[in-house]
């Protein structure tokens, strides 16, 4: 998985990789202020890089370079009460992404520009209309 927003919930994202192989979860911007943001376990030889994480962690912890503190989601997104996901310009996620994990287009279907930005969208894409946007 790869640049994938999580909305606040009750918890964000589950990973129970043990028996996986050749595994990725990288550049994701996952927000769940006060509940459980990332619950993993068989991570151990998987590639986790720059996830920028608000809320509780279970098996494993912020170490600055798998999993960074995202801060607050007002100060991360542009919008985030009116579902606008956009990085702010002075957000943790922009510019802080792995290059060689990262996709070309983000979820609005705009060219990532470097230096390339943690999460689904690109701090210089468009904005989807609330009709196009599936919450992602």
């Amino acid at each position: 998985m790869a640049t994938e927003l999580v909305r606040p919930n009750s918890l964000g994202v589950q990973i129970r990789w043990a028996k996986a192989m050749d595994m990725i979860f990288a550049n994701n911007a996952v927000y769940c202020p006060g509940a459980t943001a990332i619950s993993v376990s068989g991570v151990d030889a998987q590639k986790l890089s720059a996830n920028c994480v608000s809320g509780r962690l279970v098996g494993v912890s912020l170490d600055g370079s798998r999993v960074v503190d995202g801060g607050g989601l007002s100060e991360a997104f542009v919008n985030p009460a009116e579902h606008d996901y956009r990085p702010k310009p002075n957000s943790i996620l922009v510019g802080h992404a792995d290059p060689a994990l990262t996709p070309p287009l983000d979820f609005s279907g705009a060219a990532r520009q470097p230096p390339l930005d943690v999460g689904a969208y690109d701090v210089s894409g468009t904005r989807l209309s609330k009709s196009n946007d599936s919450g992602h």
